[in-house]
């Protein structure tokens, strides 16, 4: 029986893309259907089944998978096929893969997709039923959970993700109290290694619960998250080692963690948690929420579709269609070894082992729910994936001329659209051409953090545009994979007229709107739109060129609330960034990470307009490039400054700027994201072109642009709350480092550990102990990071002793994202003599007990002052309140460091340590 190939909705389609000549010529397809109460032994020539059930439509994806065998079997396709799905839910028991055997050619493709105005779901989970209600927890008896047959990752409640159980409670972490010391007898090689394995926690933070082997720690590092289950526990020294290395030492950022999958973790409505040993799941609801209409899904599958080719044999997969499909409820893959750190064969592989996922970069080892390897020409489109635990789609090697098209990817573990590979540079395995347009991509990075989506690896000639990225905890867009001068990997990629916003939501750290590595030659970035960047710490920038990138086009794009700014370019050349509007940054606007000789970028006819933060970062003032025609604005009132200088010093420091201005540009209404110019803006006159907003994003009927605004908005990171505390070191050991505080640039003779030499109140306290020998004079010192303190008024406090030379300095730092903005900072010089900003104050006594006191008002209400008293023991109390801060927009802080800046034998000592929030009077 032959029909139509098309319905309705794919008839005004090819007509747009002047295809109408196809279907007025008589473009008929042999027509396959698909229905729920199918039979796979059936035909499915028939949308319904007929009466004495001799045929009817086919019963599953498998099933028309294999109909279209046969069908070619008979002989090679002489018409295209359509394989069309009604409405319903369609189980996938196991991942369903077409091979070479499954291809159609550019004549006669095979499309398996909705039937019009249908919605049709391939689950590759189960439905759960039959829960009991105990003391409000429901439970359920999953007999293959018992056997060892089913566990299960993932779980699905009423179309969201439910919260594994985890402890502390979503919006807190612990955090590592310091490294693990040393094996006796270790060798060098194995200390250094545990350095990346183990670390000590708080007491109480770590238990040996009972179904040890299912509790993961979910590990938090600068850029990335690990999901290690736990080797060993030395329960009596507090120490935690891990089956696999973390990406870094476990000290090497502020380290945050949490628990996941404990016993005793679920305490929270929307938690669960499954008992391996009793075969048991465990679900808190949410408020409202019944076993009798609640829809809960749990994952049999982590990958629900693959095409898969062969490269060797040159027998790809071509000419397949995915059309308005729904995949759903698929879990994430655990376990994926690393070479070197896990004893993978390859750079990476998924194993049986219990190594967990050691945090990557852009987690690029993750799968895909759907995969394409070694195809040609394949299409998805306007096709959901949701409810799934790793990457929603991965273009990987040997992946050509594949197009992603109107397709809803949300609420998925790890990225949206993965191209590419991290290990393939040349020949067939090289994943190209691909097409990732007009679609909406949100709500990503719900397991592996740094989920990116639309993340380019080693691949070239690709078209990422008109998408709309949003609520990710990492990058929107990433291209390139390389960090240095090699050859190039990823070039001639164009991203263009992408909206992308509300990234990072203050999860992680060093990510940006659009992301590029490497040598890119003829890559250009156009027409996007990149607005609401928050990182945790820093590093949340619109436009981050990172380490080599080269030869890279940026313009047209506007950018808005980013934490650290519009621009920034860690190290490359030949870089061109023009005609862009980078506003409202709230760290800084334009940085640069390091001075090269060769020309980095050529900066012309931008507008760059800010509020808070400053103009410039890092290493702007040292670059070697080209800037003109630039306008500047502080609309807080400030001079507009390049580092130190004015536009005018800068121009003559410099020779750059001759023709830049600093001026009004004169938006419409730029805080609410209209970027118009007024017919007299000064920029018009350097030559900015205005940029046509209205291309941006989304295109097609107002049903699918509308969509993002009914969409879910992932909430901010909580801001951590900073609970008041002393310590007086009474209850660390001595010759240990206190918890709370990480320690930086000890060196043998140089350190800081608690002692009882010495002590104001109590046995013990904090010695900092200085050398001839340490090569920084900010070395040893030691910080306390656990804390954004946004506003209100903050309290730090001590007792400080001070030894003959001793050169102790103590500040707080706004380091949200770029430029330290300095606040509150005082030092002891070698001769004791207490500064401040270079302000003689006092001659500080040695060798007994000073009370220091630091108060500073923060956020709206800031001053860029605070107030200082210092009480030597039986002396006279001295009081200043109102010495300024190392900054004057200093306003946060999220630093707190206590330096030894002496470089000679010298000691110093610090007791009763103490965070408060008092009132504001």
């Amino acid at each position: 029986m032959k029909e139509q190939c098309l319905g309705k909705r794919l008839r005004w389609r090819l007509v747009a893309v002047g295809l109408m000549l196809v279907w007025a010529n008589g473009a008929w397809c042999v027509t396959l259907h698909v229905a729920p109460g199918g039979r796979d032994s059936w035909s499915g020539r028939l949308a319904t089944a007929m009466a004495d059930g001799r045929d009817g439509p086919l019963a599953t994806l498998q099933g028309a998978r294999d109909a279209v065998r046969r069908l070619k079997k008979a002989g090679p396709l002489t018409e295209p096929v359509s394989v069309l799905f009604h409405s319903g839910t369609y189980t996938v028991p196991e991942t369903v893969v077409f091979d070479a055997l499954d291809s159609g050619t550019a004549q006669c493709p095979i499309t398996y997709g909705a039937s019009p105005g249908e919605k049709p779901i391939l689950s590759g989970g189960r439905l759960l039923t039959g829960f009991r209600v105990e003391d409000g927890v429901w439970r359920l008896k999953l007999p293959e959970v018992a056997a060892g047959t089913w566990f299960f990752r993932s779980l699905f409640v009423n179309g969201r993700r439910a919260t594994r159980a985890r402890t502390p409670n979503v919006g807190a972490y612990h955090h590592i109290v310091s490294k693990a010391p040393a094996v006796p007898g270790a060798t060098e090689a194995e200390k250094k290694a545990r350095d990346y394995t183990a670390f000590v926690y708080a007491p109480g933070a770590i238990k040996r619960w009972r179904n040890f082997e299912d509790v993961h720690v979910v590990v938090y590092d600068a850029w990335a998250t690990s999901i290690l289950p736990i080797s060993t526990l030395d329960e009596t020294n507090h120490v935690v080692e891990f089956a696999a290395q973390g990406i870094w030492k476990m000290m090497a950022w502020d380290t945050r963690y949490y628990i996941e999958h404990a016993p005793d973790a679920l305490d929270a409505p929307g938690e669960w948690y499954l008992d391996r040993e009793r075969g048991e799941l465990l679900y808190r609801p949410l408020p409202g929420e019944t076993p009798k209409t609640a829809e809960v899904y749990a994952p049999v599958l982590e990958q629900l579709l693959l095409l898969r080719g062969d490269r060797k044999a040159e027998k790809f997969v071509e000419h397949i269609t995915f059309d308005g499909l729904s995949l759903q409820h698929a879990d994430w893959t655990a376990n994926i070894a690393f070479a070197g750190r896990a004893g993978a064969v390859r750079p990476y592989e998924v194993t049986d082992r219990p190594v967990g996922y050691r945090g990557t970069q852009a987690v690029y080892p993750v799968p895909g729910t759907v995969e394409l390897t070694d195809t040609r020409h394949c299409v998805i489109r306007e096709c959901e994936i949701t409810l799934v635990g790793n990457h929603a789609i991965a273009l990987e090697d040997g992946c050509k001329d594949a197009v992603v098209e109107r397709c809803h990817l949300h609420h998925f573990g790890g990225g949206g659209v993965k191209i590419g590979n991290a290990g393939t540079r040349t020949g067939l395995a090289l994943s190209e051409r691909n097409v990732v347009d007009n679609n909406f991509i949100h709500y990503g990075g719900r397991v592996f953090r740094a989920g990116v989506g639309v993340l380019i690896l080693r691949s070239s000639h690709n078209r990422v545009s008109h998408n709309e990225i949003s609520d990710l905890t990492y990058t929107g867009i990433s291209l390139g994979w390389d960090w240095g001068y090699g050859a190039s990997s990823a070039h001639d990629n164009i991203i263009e007229f992408n909206h992308i916003h509300r990234i990072g939501r203050g999860h992680l750290s060093d990510m940006g709107g659009i992301y590029t590595l490497g040598i890119s030659t003829g890559t250009v970035l156009r027409n996007n739109y990149i607005h609401d960047l928050h990182c945790y710490k820093y590093g949340a920038t619109a436009l981050y060129q990172d380490q080599a990138s080269s030869e890279i086009l940026l313009e047209n794009n506007v950018t808005s609330n980013c934490h650290t700014g519009g621009y920034t370019l860690g190290y490359g050349r030949e870089n061109v960034v023009r005609n862009n509007i980078l506003a409202l940054g709230i760290s800084h606007q334009i940085s640069l990470g390091r001075h090269e000789e060769h020309r980095q970028l050529t900066f012309e006819r931008n507008v760059v307009y800010y509020l808070d933060g400053n103009l410039t970062g890092h290493k702007w003032s040292e670059g070697t490039f080209l800037a003109d025609r630039n306008l500047y604005w502080d609309a807080s009132g400030e001079p507009v400054k390049f580092g130190k200088y004015s536009l005018e010093q800068w121009r003559t420091e410099s020779g750059q700027e001759p023709a830049s201005v600093v001026a009004d540009p004169k938006f419409a209404d730029v805080h609410n994201g209209d970027f118009t110019l007024a017919p007299d803006s000064p920029a018009l006159k350097l030559g900015f072109v205005p940029i046509d907003m209205r291309r941006i994003g989304l295109y097609g009927e107002a049903q699918w642009t509308a969509l993002p605004e009914q969409a879910d908005v992932l909430p901010m990171e909580p801001t951590p709350e900073l609970h008041p505390f002393t310590d007086g070191y009474e209850t660390t050991p001595v010759g240990q480092l206190p918890g709370y505080f990480r320690v930086h640039g000890e060196i043998p003779g140089a350190g800081i550990r608690v002692t009882d030499r010495v002590a104001a109140t109590g046995r013990h306290s904090l010695e900092f102990t200085d050398s001839p020998d340490v090569k920084q004079d900010y070395n040893p010192h030691m910080t306390f990071e656990q804390m954004r303190v946004l506003d209100g008024v903050l309290r730090v406090a001590f007792d400080l002793r001070i030894e003959e030379g001793a050169m102790p300095t103590i500040e707080w730092r706004d380091w949200f994202g770029g430029p330290i903005k300095s606040g509150p900072s005082l030092t002891i010089k070698a001769n004791g003599k207490l500064f401040v900003k270079g302000k003689e104050l006092m001659d500080f006594p040695r060798d007994t007990w000073v009370h220091v006191d630091i108060v500073c008002v923060l956020g709206i209400k800031r001053t860029g002052t605070f107030a200082l008293t210092v009480t030597p023991s039986g002396g006279e109390r001295r009081y200043w309140n109102a010495l300024p801060c190392g900054t004057r927009k200093f306003g946060k802080v999220n630093w707190v460091g206590i330096i030894s800046g002496a470089k000679a034998a010298t000691r110093f000592q610090i007791d009763n340590f103490r965070f408060d929030r008092p009132d504001a009077d």
